[in-house]
């Protein structure tokens, strides 16, 4: 998880990893979402020129760790991890609306618990889970 944005090809990866789990085993994979990255600049950093750079551009740096790394689309990661014999069966969205608040907002337990019920049902719905920071693909190797 979250590992695959930092690779020069991350899809390249994916061959590899769909020989990991025994036939019929699960192939778990978490990436940056691609499109993410604009709402994030605009909404949370008020970066708004970024913003709009990042709608053409999937490469982003990290906020962490300054590292260079590529967001991914559901699709794209799809098409690659079933062609690499890895039959998608589920997807998710990861943080669709934890990244806007501010850290105090999270220090009170009941809205901790309120924001993980919201976070759970918005990622996984349309068009939700298509704007998270972060997607969730699972699948079944085929072969």
């Amino acid at each position: 998880h979250t590992l695959l944005e930092y690779l020069p090809a991350p899809l390249s990866a994916l061959p590899l990893l769909s020989t990991l789990p025994r036939p019929g085993g699960c192939l778990s994979l978490v990436a940056l979402n691609r499109w993410q990255e604009p709402m994030r600049l605009a909404i949370r950093d008020g970066k708004l020129d970024e913003a709009r750079q990042a709608l053409a551009n999937p490469g982003t740096a990290d906020s962490l760790f300054g590292l260079p790394r590529t967001a991914m689309t559901f699709e794209a990661l799809r098409s690659e991890l079933e062609a690499a014999g890895i039959q998608a069966v589920g997807r998710a969205g990861i943080f669709v609306a934890a990244d806007y608040l501010e850290p105090r907002d999270l220090e009170d337990p009941s809205h901790f618990n309120a924001l993980l019920r919201l976070e759970v049902e918005a990622g996984a719905r349309a068009p939700f889970m298509d704007i998270a920071r972060y997607l969730h693909l699972w699948g079944k190797r085929t072969g």
